[in-house]
């Protein structure tokens, strides 16, 4: 539900280059008639899918938690105008505050007293009003209940195509593990996920930054070619040089990595890390692309190339399943390959750089990655015949690493 929620209403408003107030009294409008049909929606079925899951708590909790469609849908309009002056202090600092409060007050406070589930519940609704209040606060707009037909028209064909790009991309990240899931079974899935995490956690920081900065900044030059086509270069080589070197470390530490997170009953974890650590040299040049494609406007473009992703890794998927977890892992990078080329060429078209530009632009990141790689392999090998256990031996790989 959350996907369409708010069909692209908020990248909407960013991306467009010139902004009327009709434009933002619709999109107010269209966020409180989208959270108003989600919380109904939900609120309805909670019945029915509390049921299906034979869980009868359910019920009264999914209730609770579909009023998180209208809180958020109050503020939606003002988050984007946030955004688009570029005020990512604010956000980041109304974020952690509302974060802080509603899990680290509210939550542990309630959960010590014995409320259970309720805590989480009550957590997250804190955190989204607090937010929501915030929001509207500092960034107050004008407000209308009825949008203008031509004004949410032109919004909604930016949205549309974002909503189809954020089902494909959904779909793309969870189709995999149904498959394992339903094929190979629940420790497969288990141990496939938690090396899915692994991978994404030192990325999906920087990747969520890179988008909330990019977006806006992008969005606002999207008429000047030359200056989109150097921050679009400068991008590539600044995710590549941190990806790059990070999914080397990943690949040649996996072992001790995942012995020291996850414990020693996770040994099937480190060959499907090892594997998915490859795909982090696709996915930067993939992720900046997706960024100026939106940016520039391009969101169908950008939505078919999700879904040939999202294709290609479900497909692929059930077609190597009877290999085993490796196997699906090794598909997931081929087609985080596929997807990465498609983009770039994407982004490339946009932006007018060329492919001499783009290679160029992924070698330091590359001969950076090779010597960490190098040097974090020296390093576990010398603790290996020393004797120095996974911790120690973690914690050196990285310090030195993080040097080079």
């Amino acid at each position: 539900a959350s996907l369409f929620s708010q069909f692209g209403v908020a990248p909407a408003l960013v991306q467009r280059s010139t902004l009327s107030s009709k434009h933002i009294k619709s999109a107010f409008s269209i966020s409180m008639i989208l959270g108003a049909f989600f919380t109904a929606a939900v609120w309805v079925s909670s019945d029915a899918i509390a049921r299906f899951f034979e869980m009868d708590s359910l019920k009264e909790i999914l209730q609770w938690y579909s009023l998180l469609f209208l809180v958020r849908g109050v503020s939606v309009t003002s988050e984007a105008l946030a955004q688009r002056e570029l005020k990512f202090k604010f956000l980041a600092l109304t974020d952690m505050a509302s974060y802080a409060l509603g899990y680290g007050v509210v939550a542990i406070v309630l959960a010590a007293n014995g409320f259970g589930v309720w805590s989480l519940v009550a957590a997250h609704l804190g955190h989204a009003l607090l937010k929501s209040c915030v929001l509207l606060f500092f960034f107050r707009h004008e407000i209308a209940f009825l949008p203008s037909v031509d004004a949410s028209l032109e919004l909604a064909r930016f949205g549309a195509g974002q909503t189809l790009a954020r089902l494909a991309n959904y779909g793309a990240s969870e189709g995999d593990k149904a498959v394992v899931g339903k094929y190979i079974g629940a420790d497969a899935l288990g141990e496939y996920g938690r090396a899915y995490q692994l991978m994404l956690m030192p990325t999906v920081l920087l990747g969520q930054i890179i988008d909330k900065v990019l977006f806006p900044t992008m969005s606002s030059i999207q008429g000047h070619t030359k200056r989109l086509r150097a921050n679009f270069r400068r991008g590539l080589t600044l995710i590549t040089l941190v990806n790059v070197p990070v999914g080397a470390v990943v690949a040649v530490a996996a072992e001790p990595l995942v012995r020291v997170i996850l414990g020693g009953g996770w040994g099937g974890v480190t060959p499907i890390l090892q594997i998915m650590a490859m795909g982090l040299l696709f996915r930067g040049g993939a992720k900046i692309s997706d960024t100026l494609a939106k940016a520039a406007g391009a969101v169908y473009g950008r939505a078919l190339i999700q879904w040939i992703y999202a294709l290609a890794v479900v497909g692929g998927s059930i077609l190597m399943v009877k290999y085993g977890s490796v196997a699906v892992a090794g598909v997931v990078v081929v087609a985080g390959g596929i997807q990465a080329l498609l983009m770039i060429q994407l982004g490339k078209s946009l932006s007018g750089l060329g492919w001499r530009s783009v290679i160029a632009a992924h070698i330091p990141g590359f001969l950076i990655g090779a010597v960490v790689g190098i040097v974090a392999l020296g390093i576990l090998q010398f603790c290996d015949e020393t004797g120095i256990k996974d911790i120690a031996a973690l914690l050196m790989t990285l310090l030195v690493s993080c040097a080079v």
